[in-house]
């Protein structure tokens, strides 16, 4: 969905048909998903306008299997979590092919159950706009 403020309008931004999107990311100040049915198929939205033109791109991540894609930072990278109560976050770097981790010092888990806490979440940058009308 997106919002026109000069006309004050709604507008519905139509996914190719051929894409299964669980959920929305930013990526490189674009609205982008991550195809369900294909983990390593990133699809970008290049024209918010009445076109809605859809842009993908392949990219081979290691993390995908054992984590969960929840962002991206303002580089470009994927912000990784993993599915199990751990103290960091893998970022990758799909240009360049590599990959970091950012441990979190001071966490305690032990003693909390997968009930009270699931696992980690990234929270990236607020962003007001996800592409200028």
């Amino acid at each position: 969905m997106s919002f026109d403020v000069r006309s004050e309008t709604f507008h519905m931004i139509e996914l190719p048909s051929s894409i299964h999107c669980d959920s929305l990311i930013t990526y490189k100040g674009r609205l982008a998903c991550i195809d369900a049915n294909n983990d390593k198929r990133l699809w970008s939205l290049e024209d918010a306008t009445d076109k809605h033109k859809w842009s993908f791109q392949d990219f081979l991540s290691p993390l995908y299997k054992m984590f969960e894609l929840q962002g991206s930072t303002h580089a470009g990278e994927f912000i990784y979590v993993p599915f199990n109560k751990s103290p960091y976050i893998e970022l990758y770097d799909p240009v360049g092919n590599s990959w970091r981790r950012l441990e979190f010092e001071g966490l305690e888990f032990e003693g909390i159950s997968d009930d009270e806490f699931g696992h980690t979440k990234a929270f990236t940058n607020h962003t007001e706009s996800l592409m200028p009308l």
